[in-house]
């Protein structure tokens, strides 16, 4: 049986290499794709170490499960970090410009947000909470097949990355200062993160009573806030 969210998750960046392909200048479009090469690798090796770390009791016994990608467990804040420090990493090495090429994975970025978040609605993983049965708090499936009224945690990811896309999309249209599309893309994806931690109920480690994962949101969120913030001053 075909699993669907390595699936959703293989399309998207599928499309996010074919969007890299057709936009931009056609004499960037070959550095796009390299850049976008190091950013996903980056964000592989990010996303699955900070998973890793987070839950140490586990990996401590068994270590050579931190190597195995395809086991499930990725981290969004471990990827995002990972992601721009493969994207600088390539760029010191092919003396390119950082933030020109930040920008042209804004999108791309927003795309595997909406195919993460739709496997996670199509297999159960990042569910929300129980809470009493209403019109917006419909039945739903978590991890484990247990169907109980939650709040729809999935359903609110996949409006939230769509709304990436068309935020991007604008961005790159209007020809915001360089750095913005990118910086103001991953805010909007962080603040919603951070704002729908508080409503999963899938188990995860916490440090200071706040989900690892908001934590990590946070970061992202204020990592973000400051490069918008710095792009909008150099402009």
């Amino acid at each position: 049986m075909v699993e669907t969210y390595p699936l959703l998750l293989t399309l998207g960046v599928l499309l996010s290499f074919v969007w890299l392909a057709l936009t931009g200048p056609e004499r960037s479009r070959g550095a796009q794709i390299d850049a976008g090469l190091a950013a996903l690798a980056g964000g592989l090796i990010g996303a699955r170490a900070a998973f890793v770390l987070a839950h140490p009791a586990y990996y401590s016994t068994h270590l050579v499960e931190a190597f195995w990608f395809w086991q499930g467990g990725l981290s969004w804040a471990g990827g995002a970090a990972g992601a721009f420090l493969g994207l600088a990493l390539f760029s010191v090495l092919a003396r390119r410009p950082l933030w020109p090429a930040a920008d042209a994975l804004a999108m791309p970025g927003a795309i595997l947000s909406l195919a993460a978040w739709t496997g996670c609605w199509a297999e159960g993983c990042a569910f929300g909470r129980r809470v009493a049965a209403g019109p917006f708090s419909p039945a739903s499936a978590d991890f484990f097949g247990g169907i109980a009224p939650r709040w729809p945690t999935q359903a609110a990811g996949v409006l939230l990355s769509l709304g990436a896309v068309a935020l991007a999309y604008t961005l790159g249209a209007q020809k915001a200062p360089t750095g913005v599309a990118f910086g103001l893309t991953l805010f909007f994806l962080a603040a919603g993160s951070f704002a729908l931690a508080f409503t999963r109920g899938d188990p995860g480690p916490s440090l200071a009573g706040l989900r690892a994962d908001a934590l990590g949101s946070a970061a992202v969120l204020l990592a973000s806030a400051a490069i918008t913030a710095a792009r909008l001053r150099a402009r």
